[in-house]
């Protein structure tokens, strides 16, 4: 929103198209009847490139999931679903290498995982790349993984994030796809579930199968032993496949206003 004169203006009634990163129209559809309003679904892509490095669990036989993104942490250590603390704690238990990725280990707030890293030989903590250089970083491991957004809403209040992120969209599954790794996606952010579910590069976590140390030795046996194969969704995410979409989509607005200017 913005003021005009004391005027509070919805800039979305007025533009005539909208590149939309997430899937939420409701907020960004213009409310004019005058206005036809194009509009371009266009979120985060992968590059297209190929991994090269040699996988750790080709070396060890464990499944080795990273989280290569930003995320929240509890002070107070009590919510587990705030960030990723509860994967953190349970990484020894499910015997899976959790690699997670910060951007300073000795912050206050990461007390209680540097606690954990120090104890165990299952959960790491590694410091932050630069984004040119994350793709790189990650190929060695097996999953992505994102945050898990609990069912209880008490919980949920307490996370200061969005509390409704089914249409949103985040860059780490572009570079995750990128790195060959499968994903594992908040079960609350819609649009990138049924995308990945769709294409074969990843699936929904919820709270439940988090926890379940079955869920984990089952997605051990098909990442390690039976594969996953991501060549449809490389093939549909790469971003070279979208890049004329959107040429047309600009090209279409600038016809259409040369046109209503004659």
């Amino acid at each position: 929103m913005i003021e005009i004169t004391n005027m509070k203006v919805n800039i979305f009634d007025y533009t005539a198209g909208i590149c939309c990163r997430t899937l939420l129209p409701e907020i960004t559809k213009s409310r004019l009847p005058e206005n036809t309003q194009k509009r371009i679904y266009f979120p985060e892509f992968s590059w297209g490139s190929a991994p090269s490095r040699r996988k750790l669990s080709a070396d060890d036989g464990e499944l080795h999931v990273v989280h290569g993104g930003t995320f929240k942490t509890d002070p107070r250590g009590v919510n587990e679903f705030y960030g990723l603390l509860w994967l953190a704690r349970r990484a020894e238990e499910f015997k899976i290498h959790f690699h997670l990725f910060v951007h300073k280990i000795d912050s206050k707030e990461l007390e209680l995982y540097k606690t954990i890293a120090d104890n165990s030989s299952y959960f790491h903590l590694k410091t932050a790349t630069s984004p040119e250089w994350i793709i790189e970083k990650i190929e060695v491991y097996d999953v992505g993984i994102s945050t898990v957004l609990p069912r209880n809403q008490r919980d949920l209040e307490e996370i200061p994030i969005a509390h409704n992120p089914k249409g949103s969209w985040g860059a780490k599954f572009g570079d995750y796809l990128d790195a060959g790794i499968y994903s594992l996606i908040n079960w609350k952010a819609r649009s990138i579930c049924f995308a990945f579910e769709r294409y074969g590069c990843g699936e929904s976590l919820t709270p439940e199968k988090a926890l379940s140390k079955d869920f984990w030795q089952d997605l051990k046996h098909r990442v390690l032993i039976e594969g996953i194969d991501l060549s449809l969704a490389r093939e549909k995410f790469n971003i070279e496949r979208h890049g004329g979409r959107l040429v047309k989509f600009y090209t279409s607005i600038c016809e259409a206003k040369a046109e209503n200017h004659k």
